[in-house]
């Protein structure tokens, strides 16, 4: 007890000064770890982005093309050229065989 008859107001100041500073500095750099991931996501989020962006780019590019625009004139609104002949190919469902269930014997003198 004699320690804290000793202690003057300053040191009690500073004490709590220290503790303050270092729960934020603590608590700061927490923060910027999770800043730093969020950061990263982000990044690679641009990154993808910026890839489908260039995608859809080339795409329409093609599109702009005669070639692009016979290719949805054809697969998209069924149109073809005058001296074409259209050809439609439908493809067979497979036929699916259900067969019947399998009977268990477990002994072999009942099986006939």
């Amino acid at each position: 007890m004699r320690i804290f008859k000793k202690l003057k107001p300053r040191d009690v100041f500073f004490a709590a000064l220290f503790v303050y500073a270092g729960y934020n500095c603590v608590k700061l750099s927490t923060q910027e770890v999770w800043l730093q991931k969020y950061h990263t996501r982000l990044e690679t989020e641009m990154q993808q982005v910026a890839a489908e962006q260039a995608d859809l780019q080339k795409q329409i590019d093609y599109y702009k093309t005669t070639q692009g625009v016979e290719e949805l004139a054809r697969n998209r609104l069924g149109y073809y050229k005058q001296d074409e002949v259209p050809v439609r190919v439908i493809a067979k469902q497979p036929t699916v065989v259900q067969q019947p269930p399998a009977t268990l014997v477990t002994d072999p003198a009942n099986a006939l």
